[in-house]
């Protein structure tokens, strides 16, 4: 007889126990509904062109630039901190390494939101700096090192990195603007009375 209890004594508890999940799932479920929340973030997506980045929004398609393999914008009610512009804004840029100009293309053919002809530079957005530029390009520009197809031209002793825009040293998050005239330069340093 004990036996008997004991065994309906586990399947009322057990039972009970199965009950409070199947509760503690299905109300909060049905208090907050099952829809994301409006000012949740989306999930990073991961990118090679700024055309693997468009958004498909109640107002229609939306570019979205691509900038160190990841999309800025990644919903459509998301911050965009870098908007498309129809019309391009137009700069100047020359990368010299040694003495020798380095031609700028674009490295994916399918970015859009910077174009290179020669040493002009077309940009379809406000506020991208060198440094996104420079990426376009397929070249990776920091403080003291630029690096052109793998290779790295680092400032040593004998050598400098110079990031000039308008003639003035520059940072490589100088947000690039129309009219600009930029030159990146690596080489000798040159001669002053100090390095004598």
């Amino acid at each position: 007889m004990k036996e008997k209890q004991k065994v309906l004594l586990r399947k009322i508890f057990l039972l009970t126990f199965l009950a409070l999940i199947v509760i503690g799932f299905s109300v909060p479920t049905f208090f907050l509904g099952n829809t994301p929340q409006e000012n949740s973030l989306a999930e990073p997506n991961i990118c090679q062109s700024d055309a693997d980045c468009y958004l498909l929004c109640d107002s229609g398609p939306v570019a979205v630039l691509c900038s160190q393999n990841l999309c800025q914008q990644n919903a459509c009610n998301e911050f965009s901190a870098y908007p498309y512009s129809s019309e391009a804004k137009q700069a100047m840029m020359s990368v010299i390494i040694d003495g020798q100009e380095i031609p700028l293309k674009n490295a994916n053919e399918k970015d859009f939101f910077v174009t290179f002809s020669e040493n002009k530079v077309q940009l379809f957005s406000s506020g991208l700096s060198l440094q996104q530029i420079m990426e376009k390009a397929g070249m990776l520009l920091t403080p003291d090192c630029l690096t052109v197809n793998g290779t790295a031209y680092c400032t040593k002793n004998d050598k400098e990195l110079q990031i000039l825009a308008n003639d003035a040293h520059v940072a490589p998050l100088y947000p690039m603007k129309a009219g600009d005239v930029v030159k990146i330069e690596y080489g000798q340093v040159p001669e002053t009375p100090s390095n004598k």
